[in-house]
């Protein structure tokens, strides 16, 4: 290139190699003939192109790029043309440098990338090029979609990153009208109108200058909708229940969860819209919350006060005590009837009525067939027509603050009540009563309703005798001194004949023993001495004539070769008429069978459950027992281990155990000095239903003999009968040492004992060991348990006369489970 008399030249070379530069010589002058003189104007140097082009990195809105030098150029002045090219011609940039970045490029879009060499006078080397590079899409991060109320969502999100220009969102979700989309230029964005515990899936894509990013997914559920029309009743029924109902809540739902506040038990169920809550008190307001589930959170919830119905009331075992006929005349008497037999644990015992029978009774004493008679009245009793009516029916009121004011019911005082008149009765009669107690009364037609009333009727009481008229004296005496007369010649007879063959041999004669040996509270103690003197020689006795008690009963099941094995003694069979049957889930037979028995308390016939300690083989049927009956209270009075040898299988593990189908974990332990008090979860794994059980383990009683002092297990029988009244009011309680007949029989015993003197004023240790034993053998296992028992009620008796000031028992609610009790070395 240059300028020759004031006209440009220029001129191009090609084909110069790459790796180096070329001189490009420039002539001008005269052509002569036969010359090659030339006039030199300039000489110049074409550049190298650079080297390969490497993409660095890559955003949506950028491109960094570098590229090795150009060879051979170190001494040349030179620098890079950097063109961008997309759809549209693009610009370029000059740069020294061997790198660069490329902004304020559009996202997800493909450049061609072109650089040269530029030297002197702007000679430029040949192009190297790299095609379709393109920025990154757009896509935003975190997408969080989280439940704002059950039928809206709040969506969350960040930024694209990396990018600097503006951007906009599309949002895309499922709605039940098809797809829904909305635009914003917010990182943030609630949806409404969405159907409460829904699942939905959310996507959101960024976009800019009208192109559209990648698109990101969450998903979330909206919160459960609470049920709506939540109704409650307590249906009346010999198991306490509440039954629920609701109407179905707005949107999807996967169950509903109940809790009961009072026994902190959750039942969940997966049908709407009704569930029957049970193991409950009778006549119990109950706090019950239901909760909708779904994907997402539960509902609210909502909850009510709901009052179970009530049953027949309950008749105590005790209740002959109860009663007693305070005066008697010509023509009627009077019963006295303690308040205790009004117990409430049913229902509100509203009426009381008497039923009245000839001496001795024409009908059994079966209750139900009692029943039938409340709506016989004393004109058809004096018509021939029933030989049962109904005297009187008066109403129950409330127990006075002193609580000892007794009813008084008259029979045969010729008042009326409703449809019946309480008539007179006949002198020197002889009747039997009855006492009929109502939690519910009906009436038809003036008349109780026995069929639907809610009313339970005890046995027949002993002959009342009414005494004559005095006119009828003179005639009984005459009538007495006769059948005296008669009697004095039979006895003069059998003396004669006594004489005459008392030299024969006499066969054997089968004595039963007596059922009963009751001592008045007030005569106790010399009743003890007594019976102590001699080395126990009386209480000795009594142990004796205890032994045969109850041993002829059938043991046909224990008795099974299939059912041997899971006997851990083979004397300590259970009588086959008292034994805890299981249920059947293998279909063997022999599947219903456990070495236990139920056993009568103060309060109930099947108050307890006497029961041997398990053994390898049997610990899924104890705990199978433990689930079906409802049990819990749980009192085991063995160590596991006692003089190197194994008692019990320990029935419980630190953690969680499975036995079959259920699952039982411990959930706290507290060892004390004589006990360990532990609580267990159990959980059925078909119908994952949890219950609590509470375990009282006594620790401090050898084997086949006593405690150390009486004061140490008449503080764990509080202990124990505090918490049975809370929790075990409606189910048994069960009692195991090894065998399950001598420390469970005390402690059984114990229980009636001090209800005994509280309720009855009296001791019968002898009636309630005997009554032990016609239910499981060997109850109360050896003499020293006997002794031990009459031991336990003296100082119970001293300690409500002030006289043992030794005996912890006057404040059993001040027994914390967590108080340890150091009793004092005390056992006379």
């Amino acid at each position: 290139v240059g300028v020759l008399n004031g006209v440009t030249l220029s001129m191009r070379v090609v084909g110069t190699a790459q790796h180096a530069g070329h001189v490009l010589m420039v002539h001008s002058g005269t052509h002569l003939p036969d010359t090659d003189q030339f006039c030199s104007i300039a000489q110049v140097l074409v550049p190298n192109p650079p080297g390969s082009i490497e993409v660095l990195t890559k955003t949506p809105s950028s491109i960094e790029i570098r590229w090795m030098e150009a060879p051979l150029m170190a001494r040349s002045s030179f620098f890079y043309k950097l063109t961008l090219t997309s759809s549209q011609p693009g610009g370029f940039i000059n740069t020294t440098n061997t790198s660069h970045t490329f902004r304020s490029l559009l996202p997800g879009t493909s450049y061609n990338i072109s650089i040269v060499t530029v030297g002197v006078m702007d000679f430029e080397s040949e192009k190297v090029h790299i095609y379709m590079v393109s920025t990154k899409q757009l896509s935003v991060e975190s997408v969080v979609a989280r439940a704002a109320q059950e039928d809206s969502m709040t969506v969350t999100w960040e930024k694209p990153a990396d990018y600097e220009g503006s951007c906009y969102y599309n949002l895309n979700w499922q709605s039940r009208n098809g797809v829904k989309r909305r635009n914003t230029t917010e990182t943030v964005y609630t949806i409404y109108d969405l159907d409460p515990g829904t699942r939905y899936n959310v996507s959101v894509t960024p976009g800019s200058d009208g192109r559209l990013g990648a698109t990101t997914t969450n998903s979330s559920c909206t919160n459960a909708s609470p049920v709506k029309g939540l109704t409650c009743h307590g249906p009346n029924k010999a198991n306490a229940e509440i039954v629920l109902s609701w109407t179905q809540p707005s949107g999807q739902h996967s169950g509903f969860l109940v809790t009961v506040k009072e026994n902190k038990i959750s039942n969940w169920t997966d049908t709407c819209c009704n569930l029957t809550v049970f193991n409950l008190h009778h006549d119990t307001t109950y706090h019950l919350t239901v909760k909708t589930l779904s994907c997402g959170q539960s509902s609210t919830p909502v909850s009510l006060d709901c009052r179970t119905g009530i049953t027949d009331p309950p008749i105590p075992p005790y209740y002959e005590s109860l009663l007693v006929v305070s005066y008697v005349t010509q023509n009627k008497f009077s019963i006295q009837i303690n308040r205790t037999l009004l117990d409430g644990i049913n229902g509100r015992v509203t009426h009381v009525g008497v039923l009245v029978t000839e001496s001795p009774p024409v009908l059994s004493d079966d209750t139900s067939i009692l029943k039938t008679n409340l709506g016989k009245t004393y004109d058809q009793w004096r018509a021939k027509e029933t030989h049962v009516y109904l005297a009187t029916v008066i109403e129950a009121h409330p127990l006075s603050r002193s609580g000892e004011n007794p009813l008084n019911i008259e029979v045969g005082d010729g008042s009326t009540w409703e449809g019946y008149t309480n008539g007179a009765l006949d002198a020197d009669g002889k009747y039997q009563y009855a006492i009929a107690v109502f939690t519910s009364l009906i009436l038809q037609n003036g008349l109780v309703n026995g069929d639907v009333s809610l009313v339970s009727v005890t046995n027949f009481s002993p002959a009342v005798t009414l005494p004559p008229y005095p006119a009828d004296i003179g005639i009984a005496i005459g009538a007495t001194l006769g059948i005296f007369s008669v009697f004095v010649i039979v006895l003069i007879g059998f003396i004669i004949y006594w004489k005459r063959f008392s030299h024969k041999e006499q066969p054997d004669i089968q004595i039963h023993p007596m059922r009963s040996v009751a001592v008045r509270v007030e005569d106790y103690e010399a009743y003890y001495k007594k019976k102590r003197a001699d080395s126990n020689c009386g209480f000795a006795e009594e142990f004796e004539d205890l032994k045969i008690v109850g041993t002829g009963q059938s043991k046909t099941n224990a008795l099974h070769l299939e059912n041997k094995p899971k006997n851990r003694y083979s004397n300590v069979l259970p009588y086959e008429s008292s034994r805890v049957k299981l249920s059947i889930i293998h279909g063997s037979p022999y599947d219903d069978y456990i070495n236990a028995n139920y056993m009568p308390g103060y309060n109930s016939r099947k108050e307890y459950i006497a029961a041997q300690g398990p053994l390898p083989v049997t610990l899924s049927e104890f705990w199978r027992m433990i689930w079906e009956k409802n049990v819990q209270t749980l009192v085991m009075l063995t160590r596991c281990n006692e003089q190197g040898r194994v008692k019990c299988e320990q029935y419980w593990g630190s953690g969680t155990k499975h036995f079959e189908n259920i699952t039982v974990t411990t959930t706290s332990d507290v060892p004390l000095e004589d006990w360990t008090v532990r609580d267990f979860n159990l959980k059925n794994v078909k119908t994952a239903e949890t219950r609590p059980v509470r375990q009282f383990h006594f620790t401090a009683w050898p084997d086949h003999g006593v405690p150390k002092t009486t004061e140490l297990l008449i503080n764990f029988r509080h202990l124990v009968r505090e918490h049975m009244d809370q929790y075990s009011r409606h189910s048994p309680t069960v009692v195991h040492c090894s065998a399950g007949v001598g420390r469970t029989g005390t402690f059984i015993a114990i229980d009636s004992l001090i209800f005994q003197i509280e309720r009855e004023n009296k001791v019968d240790i002898y009636g309630i060991v005997h009554d032990l034993r016609m239910h499981r053998p060997l109850m109360v296992q050896t003499e020293d348990q006997y002794v031990f028992l009459n031991q336990c009620a003296l100082d119970i008796i001293r300690s409500r006369t002030g006289t043992n000031v030794d005996l912890i028992y006057q404040n059993p609610a001040a027994l914390c489970i967590y108080e340890n009790i150091e009793p004092k070395q005390r056992f006379s």
